[in-house]
């Protein structure tokens, strides 16, 4: 198979991640901050982000919980609280926002990606519960609020020095901005770093972990291919299918600019830093 994969302009994707982080990430600050101090502002925040957004996921009700993948996901994440020694309920919930890969949590609930979260194996699908469970148990949601905290005062400040109208205090100020998205980006990747970490010493093997990361670069191919309008060619088996498609994904991993700049490490950079050898 011969496929070129041109390289994105750094600055491309560079731009693109500030604006997918500041009209994304930034906006909900003050929304996780403020739920997170004062709860009962919680339902209202949920109305305003369900008008502009529309409602970001579902929890399963009893009946699709009796559904056999649904039970058969919840038997596994019973498993593994079982594992972590958690005793929290931990709900389950269908991604209704189409942004989330396979699997995300959020306070005590974990969200389903139900179109790609069940195309894994067993192991896999036991890690990524465990990566999910990890971010839970080590409390990186209460230690992303009180970063954005730091963040929206450090705001606040150069807020207040807006009156001075000067251009050091824009260069400033966009200097200062562009440092608080490196560092937010750097603790999500440490965030990750130690949940995928934590989720392998608990289940007490990495298969799982290989298997998950691999299948993750054959999705990026696959969604690469998609979106170029690239029409896959017939292989002579499975085997081979699979093997062309990770070498695309890690391709497509390999050219990839200003990686610093990305919340989740690389899918290679994972299997390496998981002592997996590829």
């Amino acid at each position: 198979m011969s496929l070129q994969i041109q390289p994105v302009s750094t600055f491309q994707l560079y731009r693109l991640l500030l604006k997918e982080y500041y009209t994304q990430e930034v906006p909900l600050r003050l929304v996780d901050v403020t739920s997170h101090f004062f709860p009962f502002t919680a339902p209202f925040w949920e109305r305003v982000i369900g008008c502009f957004k529309g409602k970001q996921f579902e929890l399963l009700t009893l009946e699709t919980l009796k559904e056999e993948k649904w039970a058969q996901l919840n038997q596994t994440i019973q498993q593994v609280k079982e594992m972590f020694g958690l005793e929290d309920e931990i709900l389950i919930a269908k991604d209704l926002s189409a942004k989330i890969h396979s699997y995300a949590i959020t306070g005590n609930i974990i969200i389903v990606n139900e179109k790609t979260a069940f195309s894994f194996t067993q192991e896999s699908q036991a890690f990524a519960i465990a990566h999910e469970l990890s971010h839970y148990s080590h409390g990186h949601l209460n230690k992303r609020t009180y970063l954005n905290l730091v963040w929206i005062v450090i705001d606040l400040s150069f807020l207040s020095l807006a009156h001075y109208r000067s251009r050091l205090y824009l260069v400033a100020f966009v200097l200062a901005e562009i440092g608080i998205f490196h560092l937010d980006q750097a603790v999500s990747r440490m965030h990750e770093k130690e949940a995928d970490l934590t989720a392998i010493e608990n289940l007490g093997a990495n298969h799982g972990a290989k298997e998950f990361f691999f299948l993750n670069l054959a999705f990026d191919a696959l969604h690469f291919l998609e979106a170029n309008k690239i029409q896959f060619p017939r292989q002579p088996n499975i085997e081979k299918s699979i093997s062309t498609l990770f070498k695309i994904g890690i391709a497509l991993e390999s050219v990839t600019p200003v990686k610093l700049a990305l919340s989740h490490p690389t899918h290679v950079e994972r299997l390496q830093y998981c002592c997996i050898e590829e």
